[in-house]
């Protein structure tokens, strides 16, 4: 019987001519994509009750006075749901490398050029990852702005899309990324064959490749980091594919010692934003771990990095801060805003 593959919907991004600087092709980003692929991404956002109004009484007691619209089962209800979402939370940052579905934006800034060409760069990566039992999807979407030494605007878009189906070991991916005047369309899917994996390119028309049997997809590599940083293991080594090339890398893992919460100089280069209230109230507590990630050619044992990233990593597997090096610019990225996705309740 013939096995009918995954298929990725593909919708390109808008084309822009312009001209520049290189930026990476892949970008493998934990807490690396969803929604349907080229549309926006999800609004976010909770919408929060208004409080109580509140009287005094004559003896200058505070009294409560309840909306007429809420009911006092309503409310009990509502103050169940929190538990609910709390414990829920709890569950997904102690389950062994389980992770938690959310929505986070960050701020993007240069901090540095290796040529001359451009001195600024600035813009906005948003993350979104979720869970819906049978799969995991990871989306991500980044919006920069450069500006050359003649402080002429120039625009470099991303858009990455990549899902893996737990058990059947199957990944579907599309990238395409407009950077100035080039334009970087990659649609594919991977199956099991033969005790190993074959991908299978939509866009470009390429053969099919060929993939050892421990190659491991991006969501499945972040939580095996999750898993060593949990036994406190220092780093390890991986081979993996995420689909935003032509080819899989060599991922050379180095952990460190995790930080604590109130931590006011975290030992790692993209040093952790301070989060507004309501969006620090949204990560569960837990430990975060400095990590490094060199992403090395997988058949060429003598090559430097094809790029490098260094971020830290929350026991949830939300990302608070990455810093990236591509070789030609090196970008910091610091968490801004924090939706928390509300986990869909999976048959057993």
């Amino acid at each position: 019987m013939t096995e009918t593959p995954l298929r990725a919907t593909f919708c390109p991004l808008d084309t822009e001519e312009e001209s520049g600087v290189r930026v990476a092709r892949s970008i493998i980003v934990p807490a690396i994509l969803i929604l349907s692929f080229g549309m926006g991404l999800s609004a976010r956002g909770d919408q929060q009750a208004p409080p109580p109004a509140l009287a005094v009484d004559d003896g200058g007691a505070d009294v409560e006075i309840r909306p007429a619209s809420q009911s006092v089962s309503e409310r009990q209800r509502q103050r169940r749901g929190e538990r609910s979402r709390d414990r829920t939370r709890r569950r997904f940052v102690r389950g062994g490398g389980e992770l938690l579905p959310h929505f986070g934006d960050y701020t993007v800034h240069e901090t540095g050029f290796s040529t001359s060409r451009f001195k600024r760069a600035h813009g906005m990566l948003t993350v979104e990852l979720t869970d819906d039992c049978d799969d995991w999807t990871l989306q991500e979407k980044w919006d920069l702005d450069l500006r050359d030494q003649e402080d002429r605007p120039h625009r470099s878009n991303l858009l990455y899309r990549g899902s893996e189906v737990r058990s059947a070991g199957k990944f579907v991916f599309a990238y395409s990324r407009q950077h100035l005047d080039q334009r970087t369309d990659v649609i594919g899917d991977v199956l099991p064959i033969d005790g190993g994996y074959v991908a299978r390119f939509q866009v470009p028309e390429i053969a099919d490749l060929y993939l050892p049997s421990e190659v491991m997809f991006p969501i499945t590599h972040l939580r095996q980091v999750l898993s060593e940083a949990r036994r406190q293991r220092t780093g390890f080594e991986a081979v993996v594919f995420d689909g935003g090339n032509t080819f899989p890398y060599r991922a050379v893992t180095t952990i460190s010692q995790p930080l604590r919460s109130d931590d006011p100089n975290p030992r790692v280069v993209a040093a952790r934003t301070e989060l507004d209230r309501k969006t620090s109230d949204r990560l569960p507590e837990g430990r975060h771990w400095p990590v490094r990630i060199d992403y090395y050619p997988l058949d060429d044992a003598y090559a430097p990095p094809v790029f490098t990233r260094e971020f830290l990593l929350h026991e949830s597997g939300v990302v608070l801060s990455f810093h990236f090096d591509y070789g030609d610019i090196q970008v910091d990225a610091r968490l801004r805003h924090l939706d928390i996705r509300e986990p869909i309740a999976c048959p057993n």
